[in-house]
């Protein structure tokens, strides 16, 4: 796998996921990749967003409210935001990375979550949420 560096300081590693905004490539190019920083010399992920959003002004836009949104958050259950960027014509999100399974597979092996949790974690997130955030829901 080629190596590619944004921002000058993350280091793209394997790719570790995809999504709405992303597609599995060889190459380190769209998706969720680990990464190292060059700078503080830690590992973890960083969000790539598709070649063809990057030219569409309102949803960069959105890609960096949601940065900005998530990194005004403190909750074990929202991985924490540490930084977002444009490189060249790739704009990106880096963040925490855990381990484990996301919500989509957990729900395929073990079920739906029991209302009650839900709530809990709903209560749980307003709470540690800045008021800022609480006033402007998810837009996804």
């Amino acid at each position: 796998m080629e190596q590619r560096v944004l921002g000058g300081r993350y280091l793209l590693k394997d790719k570790v996921g995809t999504g709405g905004m992303a597609t599995v490539d060889p190459a380190p190019g769209p998706g969720l990749h680990l990464r190292e920083d060059q700078v503080l010399d830690r590992t973890g992920a960083v969000k790539i967003m598709l070649p063809q959003y990057a030219g569409d002004a309102t949803f960069a836009a959105r890609f960096k409210q949601e940065a900005q949104a998530a990194a005004g958050l403190s909750s074990p259950y929202i991985v924490g935001v540490y930084d977002w960027g444009k490189d060249g014509d790739t704009y990106y999100i880096v963040m925490e990375y855990l381990r484990g399974t996301d919500l989509k597979s957990g729900i395929k092996s073990h079920g739906a979550l029991d209302p009650k949790k839900v709530a809990q974690i709903g209560s749980q997130l307003r709470a540690f949420g800045r008021p800022q955030a609480r006033d402007h829901p998810p837009r996804h």
